[in-house]
């Protein structure tokens, strides 16, 4: 009889553990999904204010062409040059322009938008990234390349994989700055079959990643931009946004100076 009760003592006992156990890995759970939670919304917030530059930057142009357009537009007026055909030539021009910039806003409202889960052509989402940042690159003479067959198809969050395309590609932009200016700035984006499927390739030639802090770029709040220059969880949130999605995942290689970051979706 001693030894019925002192198993089922034991037994309770264990029961008592693994109850404990259970309610500290929920708890601890719950603080990781909170974390990630917070870690997703900074980096919301930080592509948002990239993205603010963006805007500004494809809209300084066209602002400075309407400007002027209506300092000329005065200059006639005031030396009595002004004709029915001036003015319809400078209203159809500021249509025109303004047209472009709501054209701009439109095009990032589309890319903000939410999508869920699904089968898609692997260029269109290298498309509506490339177009958000092409007039920064431009500015900083760097050119882009994209190689991507049109046939190609995975199955992710195209959103996602948008916003990860820019982070890498804005990253790649940044550390191009302070280089040697007779060397060509070039970044690529390629996509293959891969062994384990396909293949989405981002590739720079911006001086490559030291070796001792390549097990670190992929840590929260790990940078090595200058103070106030970067937040440190654009990889970091990539490498979530990748990797929610069974099979796929973002790797990252350098030698030689060149850097390439690596989309896996597997078939």
């Amino acid at each position: 009889m001693s030894l019925v009760n002192d198993r089922n003592s034991e037994e309770n006992r264990l029961k008592e553990i693994i109850q404990s156990l259970q309610v500290i890995i929920e708890e601890k759970i719950k603080e990781l999904h909170e974390k990630e939670y917070l870690l997703l919304e900074q980096a919301k917030l930080a592509q948002v204010g990239e993205m603010l530059n963006m805007i500004a930057h494809q809209w300084r142009q066209p602002l400075n062409a309407l400007s002027a357009s209506a300092i000329n537009l005065s200059f006639k007026n005031e030396l009595n040059l002004l004709t029915s055909e001036s003015i319809e030539e400078t209203s159809k021009f500021i249509q025109k322009e303004t047209l472009t910039m709501s054209g701009i806003i439109d095009d990032f409202m589309e890319f903000n938008k939410s999508d869920i889960n699904r089968e898609f052509f692997l260029y269109e989402a290298v498309n509506e990234a490339i177009k958000m940042i092409t007039p920064q690159l431009r500015n900083k003479s760097i050119l882009l390349e994209t190689e991507i067959d049109k046939e190609l198809k995975v199955f992710h969050n195209i959103k996602s994989i948008e916003h990860v395309l820019l982070n890498i590609i804005t990253n790649a932009k940044d550390a191009f700055e302070g280089k040697d200016e007779t060397t060509e700035k070039k970044i690529k984006i390629s996509a293959q079959y891969d062994a384990k499927g396909i293949r989405l390739d981002i590739e720079d030639n911006a001086g490559g990643i030291p070796e001792e802090i390549m097990n670190k770029i992929f840590d929260p709040y790990f940078t090595t931009k200058a103070k106030g220059k970067g937040t440190g969880i654009g990889l970091y949130m990539s490498k979530l946004m990748v990797g929610n999605v069974a099979g796929a995942s973002l790797s990252v290689q350098s030698k030689n100076g060149n850097t390439v970051f690596s989309v896996l979706f597997n078939l």
